[in-house]
Formats: structure tokens, C-alpha cells, sequence
């Protein structure tokens, strides 16, 4: 299942920043070989998510 949009809410504006961050290095490099390390901070920034929500239309 897919959704067309996924919101991720952060109790504090350092939390969202630090994901973006995160996210965005993992997502804008070219070679797709991210280390396990780079994958890690990823997941440690969407644990500071105080609320997810999945909005669009699911395909199973």
C-alpha cells in the first residue's frame, strides 16, 4: 500500500529541521549507497515525530 501523502508532525521546530536535513541527504545522493549510519539518523529523526498521518488514496 502507498499513500500519495505522508505528514509528520514535530512538537519542536529543531526536530522537523534536523529530519529535513536527514531525509534530504539520504534522498538527494546520487549513488543510492547510503551506510547504515546515514539510514540510522533518519529513523532517529521520525522517532522525534509526535504525530504521523497518511492521507490519499491506498492501494493494496
Amino acid at each position: 500500500m502507498a499513500a500519495n501523502q505522508v505528514v509528520l508532525y514535530f512538537e519542536k521546530q529543531e526536530d522537523a529541521l534536523r529530519f529535513t536535513l536527514a531525509a534530504g541527504s539520504v534522498l538527494a545522493d546520487p549513488k543510492r549507497n547510503h551506510t547504515v549510519e546515514d539510514l540510522l539518523k533518519v529513523a532517529r529523526e521520525i522517532g522525534r515525530a509526535s504525530r504521523i498521518t497518511a492521507k490519499g488514496t491506498l492501494n493494496p
